[in-house]
């Protein structure tokens, strides 16, 4: 397992907030193709601190 290596990990320093910013920008970010990635990170992300939080 490369998690440590895992780019999307840097984005776990972003602000909650930013999550839902991310969420709600993505009607007007639409054209572009990264955004299914974008969406499935901050899903990933969610799950993380879930699992953190029930430990």
């Amino acid at each position: 397992m490369d998690s440590l290596k895992d780019p999307k990990r840097e984005k776990v320093s972003m602000p909650l907030f930013s999550l839902l910013y991310g969420v709600c920008g993505v009607c007007e970010t639409m054209s572009f193709p990264n955004v299914v990635e974008e969406v499935k990170a901050m899903i990933e992300i969610v799950h993380h601190f879930q699992r953190r939080l029930i430990w």
